[in-house]
């Protein structure tokens, strides 16, 4: 079966888009851009829980060799970016410009714990802006994987008690979903996981789909279709209500990235772009997604994810002691050509090194899904997540 291309390629287009909003700030054209890890989760739920439908049976032992193989994805890069990062801004304290000393919550980061104290309603509603100040310098971005390694802790022992029982599993997604839109309203940050949830369930809802476990019978499969096309219409107006009131077009305002509605439309376009790719592997969105750069992009996105800030961070610690900004022609392209390099080499070191270790914990079974149903539906050859 056919590689879908286009998957890798939207992995790479949104890693280069964070890295464009983290290095020139928010701009009329970029204010959107912090949106673009909700396609990052979205792709993973739909690969990960793709992984454990088609690779993982439900039981403990399976599992087990679940999680041991995506330490050997995850860890090796991030903490050689973590121990990088702490080598540069607290070891070379010139370039910190303050006391190492203020670093706080240090081990949270060593165990994916990033904000957690954010689930504490006295922190509901504290400042979106800023909030990496508070951690390791220049490695806030890291609550993304903080959230991911959470979902594949928490995922896998929901989708194997429920599995046996879809409507009881649609609905306890449901509910999930609820909560995250609940929890921002209340004032939440977006950086944990019970109030950003929206990617992870929009992504494995829609493996679900795909893999004939939600809506098996061919009649419930075109309606299911026919009713998601129709729901882009509203999320695409409460995409456009954000960037009007962002904007300031047509006196529309107060709505802002704590709206409940304004993740959730965002990741539900994202979502249908995913969609896109994978049923129309020769349509629009596969071929924009195929080009060469942005699959170049993808099969670095993990490293240049990881690396970024931190370079980032360095460099412009040494812009600012010699005058120069990422605005300026040549030391933008230094910039970038450093983040590349840095996430290739990372990608032909660390992370070949991990795909040759994960071959020694490979899974031993399959879940079986409906089998009449299983040889009926479309299959995808997953990239590596």
């Amino acid at each position: 079966m056919a590689r879908m291309h286009g998957l890798d390629g939207m992995r790479g287009a949104a890693m280069v888009c964070v890295a464009i909003m983290h290095a020139y700030g928010s701009t009329p054209a970029t204010f959107w851009i912090w949106t673009t890890p909700d396609m990052f989760f979205a792709l993973s739920g739909f690969l990960i829980t793709g992984i454990l439908l088609r690779d993982f049976s439900a039981s403990w032992p399976s599992l087990r060799i679940f999680w041991m193989r995506r330490i050997i994805r995850i860890w090796p890069v991030y903490y050689l970016a973590l121990c990088s990062t702490l080598a540069i801004f607290v070891l070379v304290p010139m370039l910190l410009g303050r006391d190492t000393r203020e670093i706080e919550y240090l081990s949270e980061s060593f165990f994916f714990l990033q904000f957690w104290r954010d689930y504490l309603p006295s922190n509901f509603g504290a400042p979106i802006v800023g909030w990496w100040e508070d951690y390791v310098p220049w490695f806030g971005h890291a609550w993304t994987l903080a959230m991911e390694e959470q979902y594949y802790l928490l995922w896998p022992l929901l989708l194997m008690s429920l599995l046996p029982r879809p409507r009881l599993l649609m609905a306890a997604m449901i509910a999930l979903l609820v909560m995250a839109m609940l929890l921002r309203y209340s004032g939440m940050s977006l950086q944990v996981l019970a109030a950003r949830s929206d990617g992870l369930l929009f992504g494995s809802a829609l493996a679900l789909f795909h893999h004939g476990v939600f809506f098996s019978s061919p009649a419930a499969r075109r309606r299911v279709f026919v009713i998601g096309t129709v729901l882009v219409v509203p999320a695409f107006i409460g995409a456009f209500l954000y960037i009007a009131s962002t904007l300031g077009w047509w006196g529309i305002s107060g709505i802002n990235e704590r709206t409940p509605f304004v993740v959730l439309s965002f990741t539900y376009l994202y979502t249908a772009v995913i969609t896109c790719v994978v049923y129309r592997p020769e349509g629009f969105f596969s071929r924009i997604f195929s080009t060469r750069v942005l699959l170049y992009f993808g099969s670095i996105s993990y490293a240049f994810y990881m690396f970024h800030m931190p370079i980032i961070g360095l460099y412009y610690r040494i812009g600012q002691k010699i005058g120069a900004d990422f605005f300026d022609l040549w030391y933008s392209v230094l910039l970038w050509v450093t983040m590349i390099g840095v996430a290739h080499l990372s990608r032909e070191t660390v992370e070949r090194w991990g795909e040759q270790l994960k071959k020694r914990f490979q899974p031993r079974s399959k879940v079986a899904v409906d089998g009449e149903n299983s040889r009926q539906r479309p299959t995808v050859q997953m990239p590596a997540p």
